[in-house]
């Protein structure tokens, strides 16, 4: 989410608008891989775990892709890689990823709402121990 739509259209309309655009980054990206697959035929395709996922349609595959977009680990690229390899349409993939997608753009929003109505020196700290976390948490020893 960007901080600008918060900045600039306040926190309810900026929100609408990250997960329209959220959204629709999902459903033209869909696309395109739907399109990819069906013109790039390898033997990744015949894999049996993805045989299954290719079977997947309607009301199960709607919640499976809400379940996995609610996950904040996993990767959204691979969500909509997978179902665009599945049987599912393209309105039940558009409706179950933008349910999916919104608790996390909720939190995000009131995170960066948060951080907007603190002071520089607050905002500084912050960054700072978020760097520092960061060097901490990918120092290899």
């Amino acid at each position: 989410m960007s901080e600008n739509n918060l900045v600039f259209f306040g926190v309810f309309n900026g929100l609408l608008i990250s997960i329209i655009g959220e959204s629709l980054g999902a459903v033209i990206s869909f696309i395109l891989y739907r399109k990819g697959i069906n013109k790039w035929k390898r033997p990744f395709v015949l894999h049996p775990k993805l045989l299954k996922l290719k079977e997947l349609e309607g009301s199960d595959a709607f919640w499976i892709i809400v379940s996995l977009r609610i996950l904040p680990f996993m990767s959204s690229g691979l969500v909509t890689f997978t179902s665009a390899f599945s049987k599912v349409s393209l309105g039940t993939f558009a409706l179950a990823s933008t349910i999916g997608k919104i608790p996390a753009l909720i939190f995000e929003a009131g995170a960066v709402y948060g951080f907007m109505q603190v002071n520089l020196i607050g905002k500084i700290v912050i960054s700072i121990l978020l760097m520092l976390d960061r060097v901490v948490n990918t120092c290899p020893i």
